[in-house]
């Protein structure tokens, strides 16, 4: 017998670009839908990266699931993935969020993914981490950080991020 199995869940990302008016429309699309339901996905958060980007967390069984709810509920995004987060400063500060990408696997144990990335990564650039999200498949990092004087132009130089932008918080459509 598997108890405890059959309520796992996992944090299963989705990307999307388009305006804020697409962001409303699909997520109104997505609670509407019974597929939502019926594969057992639940909301956790939302937000904007840079002016037409947009992830959302959810939890559900695994990646899987969530593709097939999109796809029954006739609902296209850009990518679904599933991931860890990894909350080390204050949820709301967040106002950057920078993105890299790696040839390599990061290391498998989160504490020393997350003990690197500030380490070797953001704390030389004047960043102060408040979330890492990252995939399971280790090739990336999606960093949620806090930078005092953040004008929407903060780029510090050699810094090899594949971007940084402004990041905020979006909030439910009201039901």
């Amino acid at each position: 017998m598997l108890h405890g199995w059959a309520n796992r869940m996992a944090s299963v990302f989705v990307e999307w670009n388009g305006s804020g008016r697409e962001y409303e429309y699909r997520v109104a699309q997505i609670q509407d839908s019974v597929c939502f339901c019926l594969h057992r996905l639940s909301w956790r958060e939302c937000f904007f990266v840079g002016a037409r980007k947009m992830i959302c967390q959810l939890e559900a069984p695994d990646a899987e699931s969530v593709r097939v709810a999109l796809r029954q509920a006739r609902i296209n995004v850009d990518a679904v993935w599933a991931g860890s987060v990894h909350d080390v400063g204050e949820p709301g500060t967040a106002n950057v969020a920078v993105e890299r990408r790696f040839l390599a696997q990061l290391p498998a144990n989160a504490e020393e993914t997350v003990a690197w990335l500030q380490k070797a990564w953001l704390k030389p650039s004047g960043l102060s981490l408040v979330r890492a999200i990252v995939p399971h498949s280790r090739d990336r990092v999606i960093c949620l950080c806090a930078v005092a004087a953040h004008d929407g132009t903060f780029a510090p130089a050699g810094t090899g991020y594949d971007s940084i932008r402004s990041v905020r918080r979006a909030s439910r459509v009201a039901r």
